[in-house]
């Protein structure tokens, strides 16, 4: 989830067949690993938004179970599922193992509706194990989405290709493209991009391309790499997004990120916690009000 200086923001994901968006637009939040029904309600109270998504992390020795799905489901959400090949504690890059894929299958099968797989996100980055060798990361992609629709009889799984939205180291090896495993194993490409606390002068700069360049916040953040994957044809997904900025910039920063959402995306993910930055939307009074008045207005306003 780590990003630079200019990043931040995480995520979205739709309730649509993968051959087309959502009519409506709705928010999905991440609130930690594995959260119940309670904790989400009640930031559905916070924000006066249900949240449609619930983002979730396992890691490779820890898969999540039919119980951490069914919290999700009984609040009214879908649940995605980000798979990381890795033992969290050791961060060494693990081999999905049969038991995983076993379990992982059950739980999904235990609980109606789709369900959303993130594998191995953030690839095109340098701060993962199994970042930055495409050609390793297509073999482990195809093994893990083949072996996990093979346990479950009848899937209800929608697979996002989720990136990271600036190519870190930026060389053409590392392009996000070049990560991708091809139509048949892809419903979704989700994008991650985190905007942090600014300069002083990056305020500035930011006045001055908003008002002069008409750039916006959104813009600034997915813009490049979103053009760069248009040519797959893919809907696309916000699948981690926030912004962590002293409240008299994040507040306002938040209005922007919201009025200039790209009209094709649906819906996105907040990261609703703090870590390294406090990215939580209710991290002041000034961002919650905000917030909840932006994402009303950006759910509610008619789509282009």
């Amino acid at each position: 989830m780590m990003r630079r200086f200019e990043a931040a923001i995480v995520l979205a994901i739709l309730f649509a067949t993968p051959s087309a968006l959502a009519k409506d637009r709705c928010l999905g939040l991440f609130i930690g690993d594995r959260p119940i029904a309670a904790e989400i309600e009640n930031r559905a109270k916070l924000y006066e938004t249900k949240p449609c998504i619930i983002l979730i992390f396992s890691d490779a020795k820890h898969p999540v179970s039919g119980y951490d799905l069914s919290q999700i489901t009984s609040a009214s959400a879908r649940p995605m599922i980000t798979v990381e090949p890795w033992d969290a504690q050791t961060k060494e890059f693990l081999d999905i193992s049969d038991e995983y894929i076993s379990s992982l299958a059950s739980a999904i099968e235990s609980v109606t509706g789709q369900v959303y797989i993130r594998y191995a996100h953030e690839m095109n980055s340098n701060w993962y194990p199994w970042a930055g060798n495409p050609k390793r990361y297509l073999e482990d992609y195809k093994n893990f989405h083949d072996r996990l629709n093979a346990a479950l009889p009848k899937s209800n799984i929608q697979w996002v290709f989720s990136v990271n939205n600036e190519n870190v180291p930026n060389s053409n090896r590392n392009s996000a493209i070049n990560y991708y495993p091809g139509d048949e194993y892809v419903d979704f490409i989700g994008i991650d991009g985190y905007f942090k606390a600014p300069s002083r002068s990056y305020k500035f700069y930011h006045k001055v391309a908003k008002f002069l360049l008409r750039q916006n916040l959104f813009e600034y953040l997915f813009a490049s790499q979103m053009e760069s994957l248009k040519i797959l044809g893919k809907p696309f997904l916000i699948t981690e997004t926030a912004i962590a900025a002293k409240p008299d910039f994040k507040s306002e920063s938040i209005k922007d990120f919201f009025e200039s959402i790209d009209p094709s995306i649906s819906a996105i993910i907040w990261f609703d916690i703090d870590k390294e930055a406090d990215w939580r939307a209710a991290s002041d009074i000034e961002s919650l009000e905000s917030f909840k008045k932006w994402t009303r207005w950006w759910i509610s306003h008619e789509k282009k």
